[in-house]
């Protein structure tokens, strides 16, 4: 089906969305690799929201976890994510805010302020 792809890529960021925030991180990430697997039909690689989502996912994980490399890769691929959304969205500022939120946030949990900047 035309679209077929996009459609499940979308339902399944969704779901994995919506469990991350009701803290049902493991059940988040069975859906985000239903995402990946979707996704792979018609992109050769994860774009920069792929990106975010993944990042998310593992900070929270590793966060409850209290798994500090995993938890530090997790920033890295948040940093990569903003990276690429200012090449490929320069002009949507919304979306870059609520990365760099993210981002923030997971300096400030490790209380590493002046990394932040």
């Amino acid at each position: 089906e035309p679209g077929g792809a996009t459609f499940y890529e979308t339902l399944y960021r969704n779901m994995s969305s919506g469990l991350r925030r009701m803290g049902r991180e493991d059940e988040a990430a069975l859906y985000f690799m239903k995402m990946v697997e979707a996704a792979s039909l018609h992109k050769d690689r994860l774009d920069w929201m792929d990106l975010w989502d993944l990042g998310l996912l593992i900070a929270n994980r590793a966060f409850q976890g209290q798994h500090w490399d995993e938890f530090h890769k997790a920033r890295e691929i948040l940093a990569e994510a903003l990276r690429q959304q200012k090449i490929v969205e320069p002009d949507e500022l919304i979306l870059r805010a609520k990365v760099l939120s993210n981002l923030g946030q997971c300096f400030l949990a490790t209380e590493e302020f002046d990394e932040a900047e």
